[in-house]
């Protein structure tokens, strides 16, 4: 399966090839049935070529089972779809382009990633949508992300990027998504005059997340004008990595040793 959103991977991390249903499951998400293993995505394959869904994504595309796209001149990439021109496949660039869409940036010699160039009529506002189901067979209660947002600011308008997540019983995406400040990012408004791709990276946990059997998780990254005239800076994702687990809960054997030991110490106090 050419699933392009797939890593290479860090220890323990597993591959996305490792965890996705069968080629002939259509219009589905990636597929989580290992908790407490990371799943990674970089983006090392993907040349900008636009999007397709399993089972056999053309080489330098991603999946659409996995990703949508909102927000662009062209139109939309709904989950499932194929878009693999115009805005939706602007090729590999270094950076420094002026017409909107995604491209597949070379931050460094050796890096890639999943980029957009923001314009006034692309991604003013837009988003990058991850799809995930739970296939795992106990509820998940605990989210980890951590991602790189290479920024390239090299225009004098400021421009968002942050990110979000809702849970789902469906497969669509869903009307509203709980925001993360602490992973809001906004670029600067005066232009750096050294022109070349920082790293941001960004990382957070959240806790009490209700993810049960056959639901759906979403993750979005939102771009946006903020302030200042004319260009925008461009803004690549990378190094995406997602680690869920499910907290256990508490046995009525283990809470009568708390409550015996709690006694005891009382007891010796007075």
């Amino acid at each position: 399966m050419k699933n392009l959103s797939r890593t290479h991977l860090a220890p323990g991390a597993i591959s996305i090839a490792g965890i996705v249903m069968a080629a002939s499951q259509m219009n589905a998400a990636v597929v989580i049935t290992a908790l407490d293993t990371p799943l990674v995505f970089d983006f090392q394959s993907f040349t900008g070529s636009g999007f397709s869904p399993n089972p056999d994504p053309s080489a330098g595309q991603l999946d659409s089972d996995n990703w949508s796209v909102t927000g662009l001149s062209d139109g939309d990439v709904a989950f499932g779809g194929t878009k693999t021109t115009g805005d939706f496949a602007r090729g590999t660039s270094d950076g420094g382009v002026a017409t909107g869409g995604v491209y597949a940036f070379k931050t460094s010699t050796t890096n890639t990633a999943l980029g957009i160039q923001p314009i006034a009529e692309d991604f003013t506002p837009g988003s990058f949508i991850l799809r995930l189901e739970n296939k795992s067979l106990s509820a998940i209660t605990n989210l980890s992300v951590s991602y790189d947002l290479f920024v390239l600011n090299n225009d004098d308008r400021s421009n968002s990027f942050n990110f979000g997540f809702q849970v789902s019983a469906s497969d669509t995406i869903p009307p509203s998504f709980n925001n993360v400040a602490e992973l809001n990012y906004t670029s600067e408004g005066a232009k750096d005059a050294s022109a070349a791709w920082t790293r941001n990276s960004k990382s957070t946990n959240i806790p009490f997340l209700s993810f049960e059997p056959d639901e759906f998780l979403f993750l979005r990254w939102t771009g946006d004008d903020v302030g200042g005239s004319g260009s925008r800076d461009e803004f690549a994702l990378d190094n995406i990595s997602i680690t869920v687990s499910a907290v256990p809960e508490i046995s009525s054997t283990f809470m009568g040793m708390i409550v015996c030991v709690g006694l005891f110490h009382r007891r010796r106090r007075h």
